[in-house]
Formats: structure tokens, sequence, C-alpha cells
């Protein structure tokens, strides 16, 4: 796994599902599309999504027209059933910010 990020772990009895959200991105070629990042992943059924965040270091998304890979830095939780854990993963620009996405996802 890649250097950049942080974890916080936290206990969460509640099942939870993988989820999505839409952005506006704009890739390296200035190319304006809406883009899907997950903003919380089931580690039993998304174990590939999974992987690309903690080996990527972030999530990330491709433009359609370009196929240009954009890394966005945005939390994401990672649940955990077996365990009934569940982890904020932050990318290394958002280390600073910790308390307050703490915060938010408490």
């Amino acid at each position: 796994m890649p250097e950049n990020k942080a974890f916080f772990v936290f206990e969460l009895s509640t099942a939870v599902e993988t989820e999505t959200r839409s952005v506006r991105v704009r890739c390296r070629n200035d190319h304006v599309f809406a883009g899907e990042i997950p903003t919380v992943i089931n580690a039993e059924r998304s174990p590939t999504l999974l992987e690309e965040i903690t080996q990527e270091g972030y999530a990330s998304c491709r433009c359609p027209r370009c196929e240009d890979l954009v890394r966005l830095a945005e939390p994401v939780m990672i649940h955990d059933g077996r365990s009934g854990r569940a982890a904020v993963f932050l990318p290394e620009v958002l280390v600073h910010r910790e308390l307050e996405i703490r915060a938010a996802w408490g």
C-alpha cells in the first residue's frame, strides 16, 4: 500500500453497503464530466474497489472522452462486516483535516 494515506478505525455494528456519489470532474485535457467515486466500501462485497483505493491511494475515475485517469482526494469509509469495524481512509493531502473528517463521520 502507498505511504500517502491515513486510516482511523472505529466500531460499526450496522452493516453498510458500498455507496458512490456523483462528482463534477475536470481531466488534464480540460474535459468536464460527471464521475462516480466511492464514499463507502463494503470490503466483503466490493474487494476490487477496496484494492483499487488502497493500492492507488486515491479514489479515481476515467474521462469518457480521452480516458485520462483522474485521482480525487476524498475520504472513503471502508467497512469490514466480519470484524464489525470500519476505517476511514484519508489521502495524505487530507490528513491535516483528520479531526474535522472524524467529526463528520463520527
